[in-house]
């Protein structure tokens, strides 16, 4: 693999706050990496803008406005439901095993799973591993609260990976404990499980640092990049919370 350095862009590119209204929107900054990257490199930004796709099959299915972040467009996302083409071929197999939005919404934990399970490298590899460790805790965190059974939480999650199992094995317990580098995640889910707005301050707050961690060995390259546009969905993301939608988002996260 080339390991471009971008030190155009990477200079270019305004500095993030998470409660800071972002310089440049999502959109400017897409068309300043469609004028700088090479080819292979963007499409690294279209494999990290398919999880925006995933979660606007959801929207769609939902009836809800998609973010329009994302590759592909309400037209597009229609033509392709349709015709059951054109989308990848774990989102093909998901189609074929259910029928109706009904079904997509009862079972999207499933697809959301195959979307993690795709076979990636670099900062995408480990961004997508991380998003989902942390999903999977947040999930069960929320589980243990609410006296759900973890074996129906995780029922399309593979029992034999050793993460899982560490979480399945807790099923019968009153409370969870986590690895420890989950530590203060859980730690801030118990101190504002009942305020959902704090929560997710508190949970996008340690998400923002840690992808932070991720990328601050590699300036000017495209795994920085990729951090910064996750950073900038977050930034934009933020700007449009409020009280009401606290407990919506939390909820849409797991």
């Amino acid at each position: 693999m080339i390991n471009r350095k971008y030190y155009f862009v990477g200079c270019y590119l305004p500095p993030l706050k998470l409660e800071g209204k972002p310089e440049m929107e999502f959109a400017e900054v897409e068309e300043t990496l469609a004028l700088n990257l090479a080819v292979a490199d963007k499409q690294q930004i279209v494999e990290f803008k398919q999880f925006i796709d995933i979660f606007n099959l959801r929207r769609f299915w939902q009836k809800r406005p998609l973010d329009d972040r994302g590759n592909l467009s309400q037209q597009q996302i229609e033509a392709a439901l349709e015709a059951k083409d054109f989308l990848p071929d774990y989102v093909l197999e998901f189609l074929q095993k259910n029928s109706g939005a009904e079904e997509y919404l009862a079972n999207f934990p499933f697809l959301l799973t195959a979307f993690f399970q795709q076979a990636r490298t670099g900062f995408l590899a480990h961004f997508f591993q991380w998003e989902r460790k942390l999903r999977l805790v947040l999930l069960c965190l929320r589980a243990k609260q609410l006296q759900r059974d973890l074996t129906a939480e995780l029922q399309y999650e593979d029992p034999q990976d050793p993460f899982v199992a560490f979480l399945l094995a807790q099923k019968d317990m009153e409370t969870l404990e986590v690895p420890k580098e989950y530590e203060p995640l859980k730690n801030l889910y118990l101190a504002e499980q009942n305020h959902p707005l704090p929560l997710l301050k508190a949970f996008w707050e340690y998400r923002f640092a840690k992808i932070e961690d991720m990328v601050r060995n590699s300036p000017f390259s495209i795994d920085s990049i990729l951090g910064y546009l996750a950073l900038l969905l977050m930034a934009e993301d933020w700007q449009k919370q409020d009280s009401s939608r606290g407990k919506e988002i939390i909820d849409s996260l797991i």
